[in-house]
Formats: structure tokens, sequence, C-alpha cells
């Protein structure tokens, strides 16, 4: 009988896993979980830290989907090492053999230097449900008022809105100049951060954190750097939430010889890695682009989902070729859908615009060789599929 063994329970591994079963009823699949929970979809962690979403409607599966389909799960058991001559891999002091091999390895929060040794409580990160579940009992039982959350991008966006619907004020700490950098133009975070400052938050770019202080056992605040602030000044909250971005999860990769690149996995387009018999989809690998062809961090749920599907598919006689990634990032924050699509923060002058702002929506084009190569909806998001189909056929129709 053959033996498939899946690391980590992400999007990817769950597509995998499924998509497997649908064809092969008879190998082994063993999967190993670092986390305690079953598998679930991180887009939805702050709807539950809301308490819009329960526990049961974020899992990927029912909890009885693995038992029914001769899954065997193990929580709380991280696989230390691969031994790829021998076909293992390592889980606390015993070996698992395997003739296929899945990583969907996921990331984990990037914690900067000044964080990494706070002991007091009331630090956390905002990344996995079992981040959600100490939020929220921190709150309930320290009754907090008052927050600070670092990082402006989409997680810090989210961390903040569920927050506000929490009733507890915010200060948000950003580096750079704007907030969703990396996301959207000037233009558009000028916009959200005018709908954060509607609400009450207090915004602050182009400012560094520097050091996250504590008083009695729990944290107490941030201190900014002299530099960005000009005096280095503290904002004092009863909580901080570090939502600065995440790192993948590539130690166990590398350790075992695989082929990286920029700190994540290198994949061919039937999702196989440099080392026979192991593959691997999600946010630990770079693949291509759709349209630009560029190899990037994988980050969308959609496409770890695809990523997964895919890989399962080359154990299969009809194997099916990962198509790329398509580069659409949804939301949803301060009661709005959010969703960008391609190039969206583009300084090229030859790349032209066309926008509808109002005080409640946003829909911003953009154009080059009149193909729509990017674009953003916040607020009204009924023409998504339309747009979505026009960039990717790169229709010229403008």
């Amino acid at each position: 009988m053959k033996k498939v063994i899946v690391v980590g329970m992400s999007a990817a591994s769950v597509s995998f896993v499924v998509k497997l079963r649908s064809f092969d009823k008879d190998s082994e699949i063993i999967c190993f979980s670092g986390e305690k929970d079953f598998a679930y979809n991180r887009c939805f962690l702050a709807d539950f830290l809301t308490g819009e979403k329960t526990e049961q409607q974020l899992q990927l599966k029912p909890d009885d989907y693995f038992a029914q389909n001769n899954v065997a799960v193990h929580f709380n058991s991280w696989v230390t090492a691969i031994d790829t001559k021998a076909h293992s891999v390592t889980v606390g002091a015993d070996q698992f053999y395997y003739d296929e091999l899945f990583l969907g390895i996921g990331t984990k929060p990037f914690l900067p230097p000044f964080a990494r040794d706070v002991k007091s409580s009331g630090l956390f990160t905002f990344h996995t449900l079992s981040d959600m579940h100490a939020i929220s009992n921190y709150i309930q039982e320290k009754k907090v008022k008052t927050a600070i959350v670092i990082g402006g991008g989409l997680n810090g966006i989210e961390a903040v809105s569920s927050l506000l619907c929490l009733k507890i004020s915010v200060t948000l700490i950003e580096a750079a100049k704007t907030i969703l950098s990396g996301q959207v133009d000037s233009e558009i975070a000028q916009w959200v951060t005018a709908q954060a400052q509607s609400l009450g938050v207090s915004v602050l770019t182009s400012n560094r954190a520097e050091k996250i202080c504590e008083e009695n056992g729990a944290v107490c605040g941030v201190q900014l750097e002299t530099e960005t602030s000009q005096s280095g000044s503290i904002i004092f909250a009863d909580m901080v939430i570090v939502a600065a971005g995440s790192q993948v999860n590539c130690e166990l990769a590398k350790s075992a010889g695989i082929s990286t690149e920029q700190g994540s996995i290198i994949v061919d387009q039937h999702m196989r890695t440099s080392v026979q018999n192991i593959l691997a989809g999600g946010d630990v690998c770079r693949v291509p682009d759709m349209m630009t062809k560029k190899i990037m961090r994988s980050t969308t749920w959609s496409d770890a989902m695809l990523q997964g599907l895919c890989a399962a598919t080359t154990l299969s006689a009809t194997p099916r070729s990962y198509p790329g990634m398509v580069g659409l990032r949804d939301s949803y924050f301060f009661g709005k859908d959010f969703y960008a699509c391609g190039n969206t923060t583009s300084d090229d002058t030859d790349v032209k615009t066309i926008s509808k702002i109002d005080e409640k929506n946003i829909e911003k084009l953009y154009i080059k060789n009149d193909q729509l190569i990017g674009f953003v909806l916040i607020g009204d998001i009924s023409k998504v599929s339309e747009l979505k189909k026009l960039y990717t056929t790169q229709e010229k129709c403008f």
C-alpha cells in the first residue's frame, strides 16, 4: 500500500488530501499539524474574533471528514526533519516512512526583534485561531479598553477593524508613508486612512515601533523610534498586536536539501520540488504569476487551494498543470469588502487609471496598452467577476 504524508494542515494541504482521496481510495494518508485545531480558513479569523463566525464555520472540512475518509491526523505534531534518502520524516522520537510527501507548511508571523523577548502578558500576533482565542480571552479577562496594532498591511487593518467592533480604542503604527503600501496606491491608502480615522482610529504612519513597554508583568504600550516620532514618545495601551507580515516556514525544506529561493520552495508546473517524491503548495512556494510570468511568493487562499489540487493530480493518471497565480487579494474591514487584483501600486507613467471614488465606495482600474492590468474595489464589489475576467483574458477593451 502506498503511503502519503502531508505536513501542515493548510488550505493547500486540505485541497491536496480531498483531491487525492477522490481518485485514490486505498493509499494510507497521514497528516501532521503543529496546531491543535482542524484545518480552518485563515481569511475569517477577524470574523471569529468579533463573533460573526463560529469555529465550525471556519473549518475547511467537518471534524469527521478525515476519519470517514481514512485520513490519520496528528495534532500538535511537528515534523522536525526529512530524510530524503530514507523517504522518512521525524516527529518527536519517531520516524514515519512515505512514498510521496506533500509540504503545506505555510507561514508564521513575523516578530520584530524588539518584540521577540517580551515575556509580559498582553502581546499577541494575529495569525492563527489560537491567537484569536488568546486575544479574546485577554480582552475579557483584563477588560481591555485600548490597543495598539503594529503593521498597516491587510492583516493589521483587519486586526484594527475587529478591535473596533469590540468597542476598543485603537492606535495603528505603520513604518511606511502609507498603510496598505504593498496593496494599493497612495490615493486609495489615504481614502482607507480617512475611513479608519472617521471611526476613531489614531493612524501613525512613517513611525517605527522601537520597544514594547512593560509594567507589573503586563504590556502597557509601545515606544516609538526617536528618528520617526521626533520625540521617542510612548503610546500607552492595554494590549499590543503585532501584525507586521509573515515569514515562510522554509527551514524544514532547506535542511532537507530542497531547492529554495528568497526563502520559499521552488516548484514546477506540477508542484513538484527539486527532490523526488516531494511536492509542495501554498504560501511556502514561489510560483509564476499567470499574467506577468514573474516568479513570486504565493500568498492567496484561492491559489493555495488550486496548488493543492494540482499537486494531488500529479499522483494520478491525468496530471493537471498549475496555470499560475492570479494576484487577487480580498479582505473585509470597516464594514466594507475589499478586492485588489494585479498591479495596483505601479508608478509606470504608461499606466493610466479610471476611478470612481466617493465616501462609501472605490472602483479604480489600472490600464496599459488598452488592457486591464489591475483593479481595486472597496465597498461595492459587484463588478469583481467581470473585472477578473477582463484581467485574466487581457482583452483590449479600453
